[in-house]
């Protein structure tokens, strides 16, 4: 089996070069890839293209993906794998053979679907992601094309709940680089988590539909009780969701300054908004809008 590595990254050259020579250095498979996501415009980061291939890792730049999601989804193509493991530019594996670790907790459903994950990150997600390629498919890439930044981990905690099939490997991540402030958010991009929660929450009902055609697939190996059992769960899933983001909706994201790129995001997440949601509905998430929007412009001029 062949591990593929889809890390993206975006203006970090300085912590992207030392995560992948630490990650590699714990690398134990022959089969395992590595394979960097960049930007066209980000040039600091395409000058270490050299330096990333003489470590063994590969670079594709291409120009800035839409989404965060696009972004993840463009290294399925370019390093295709039997498992696709998600990972950032300030986050190295530290575990040796974590790659093989991984592999190997995939393949304990042999239908092929499985989503590994290590420890907790905090309370709601797990350090790591790795997809089995099957289940990629299944869902049309590792992650939606709609956000841009965290949901998109959301989301596929949300289907690995559903679907039952998340499976432990021991393995560790340095995030010892990472150091927020207010002023500097570590999370790039992010603002308006209100927005996307609101959105998020919206589609919550298209989730549970492609979870369900996983499970009652013919190609997913559980007995018709096991399936009956998965699909009785959604709902307690579905409030935990909720119960996660509960902060987020209350974060008007005063202190992050709109951009091109994030404008792009933002107004093909509220044309998608605007087509799960009732009129009324949309209407009311108008209003908030414009209320989020007057508490910003206060909070500028107090």
């Amino acid at each position: 089996m062949k591990l593929s590595i889809i890390l993206a990254t975006r203006n970090r050259p300085h912590l992207l070069i030392p995560t992948v020579r630490t990650t590699l250095a714990n690398v134990r498979n022959k089969e395992t890839r590595l394979a960097v996501m960049a930007d066209s415009d980000d040039e600091a980061t395409v000058l270490c293209r050299p330096q990333l291939e003489r470590m063994g890792a590969t670079m594709w730049v291409s120009p800035r993906a839409p989404s965060l999601g696009e972004k993840y989804n463009a290294g399925v193509a370019v390093e295709p794998g039997d498992v696709y493991l998600v990972m950032v530019d300030y986050a190295p594996h530290v575990t040796e053979g974590f790659d093989q670790k991984i592999l190997d907790a995939a393949a304990i459903y042999p239908d092929g679907y499985a989503v590994v994950r290590n420890w907790f990150a905090n309370l709601s997600f797990p350090g790591i992601n790795a997809v089995t390629h099957k289940l990629v498919g299944k869902m049309g890439g590792l992650y939606p094309p709609f956000y841009p930044f965290w949901f998109v981990d959301h989301h596929l905690d949300d289907i690995a709940q559903f679907i039952g099939r998340y499976v432990f490997a021991e393995v560790e991540i340095d995030t010892s680089a990472r150091k927020e402030t207010p002023e500097r958010p570590w999370t790039q991009g992010r603002r308006e988590t209100w927005l996307w929660a609101l959105l998020f929450d919206a589609l919550s009902g298209e989730r549970q539909e492609l979870a369900q055609s996983i499970i009652e697939g013919p190609d997913f190996d559980e007995t018709a009780a096991s399936k009956a059992a998965l699909l009785n769960n959604f709902k307690p899933i579905v409030q935990h969701s909720m119960s996660v983001n509960s902060a987020a909706r209350k974060d008007a994201g005063a202190f992050y300054l709109p951009d091109p790129w994030y404008d792009k995001v933002r107004a093909a997440g509220v044309a998608r908004l605007q087509q799960v949601l009732e009129p009324q509905s949309f209407q009311a998430f108008r209003d908030l809008e414009a209320r989020v929007v007057a508490e910003i412009e206060k909070r500028k001029a107090a």
